[in-house]
Formats: structure tokens, C-alpha cells, sequence
């Protein structure tokens, strides 16, 4: 259990890290890790304080654009910042 959404938000993006990248835990990040993570723009600030605290830092989770009412994401704009990043040689998660 989690005492409430900041918690959960954080063990949420520990649990993808370890998901895909399970060294992580025993022998930290390797240079060739590089991971890149996305949120909506209007996200909770506790999204980018996840990168910080799993180690990827908060300049690797990126900001997507989102709906204006809804906070969803706009998902043309997310496929493409994924694109951008795998060319850019970056692992998303």
C-alpha cells in the first residue's frame, strides 16, 4: 500500500525501471542504458521527482503535450517524441 498518489506515482516509474532495465538495482545505470521515460504536460510534478529519485533524472522524462480539459495525452505528438528519441539512440519505458 501507498499512503497516497506522489508514493504511488513514484513506485509506478521504479517498477517500470526495474521492468525493463533489472540491473539497475544490484549495478546502477550503464552508459548504454540510456532511458527516457514521457508524461503528459500538465502531470503531477511528482512524475518528473519519479525520474529523480529512480536515477534517470528528470531531464529523461519528457513532456508530451496533453488535452487542455482532459490532461490526456495527444497521442500523434507522444509516437513522435517516442520516434525522436529511438533515433536519437534512447531506450523508452
Amino acid at each position: 500500500l501507498n499512503p497516497g498518489g506522489t508514493m504511488s506515482n513514484m513506485m509506478a516509474l521504479l517498477a517500470a525501471r526495474h521492468e525493463h532495465f533489472p540491473h539497475v538495482r544490484t549495478k546502477g545505470w550503464l552508459p548504454e542504458d540510456k532511458p527516457v521515460a514521457f508524461t503528459a504536460l500538465q502531470s503531477h510534478y511528482s512524475i518528473n521527482r519519479g525520474a529523480m529519485v529512480a536515477g534517470m533524472g528528470m531531464d529523461n522524462m519528457i513532456q508530451v503535450p496533453s488535452h487542455r480539459y482532459t490532461g490526456q495525452m495527444d497521442l500523434i505528438a507522444l509516437e513522435d517524441k517516442i520516434q525522436e528519441q529511438i533515433s536519437l539512440g534512447r531506450k523508452p519505458f
